[in-house]
């Protein structure tokens, strides 16, 4: 009697673990689903700056919503860039957001430099 109580009690502990384990992949599967709309969502704002844009200067703008879409991500990067590289020219011209530039070895007085709230671009 006593092994069969005690099968019925493993039997009963053995469904409970199914259940949790099942409950939490089901969690996951939902925080996955939120983090690829959150992607896509950030991928369409950046889409939409870009849209917007009437000059080569509002690539200003372009660059600071791609950085506050990679930091609302969680990623932690102090900076993002888009750059252009004229070989035939042998120029490069870089637009760049920045959590604090002054870090990076930027200052604040080069010519192209915006100061918008708590980002920084530069041209």
């Amino acid at each position: 009697m006593d092994g069969r109580l005690t099968r019925m009690q493993d039997a009963r502990k053995t469904k409970a673990q199914l259940i949790d384990e099942l409950n939490e992949m089901r969690q996951a599967r939902v925080a996955d689903d939120s983090s690829v709309t959150e992607r896509q969502l950030a991928v369409e704002r950046v889409r939409s700056a870009a849209m917007a844009m009437n000059a080569a200067c509002d690539l200003r703008q372009v660059v600071a919503v791609l950085f506050g879409e990679i930091r609302r991500l969680g990623i932690d990067s102090p900076a993002a860039s888009i750059t252009f590289i004229d070989e035939p020219a042998k120029t490069v011209t870089r637009y760049g957001a920045f959590v604090d530039p002054d870090s990076l070895g930027h200052s604040r007085d080069e010519p192209g430099y915006t100061h918008t709230g708590r980002r920084s671009t530069m041209h």
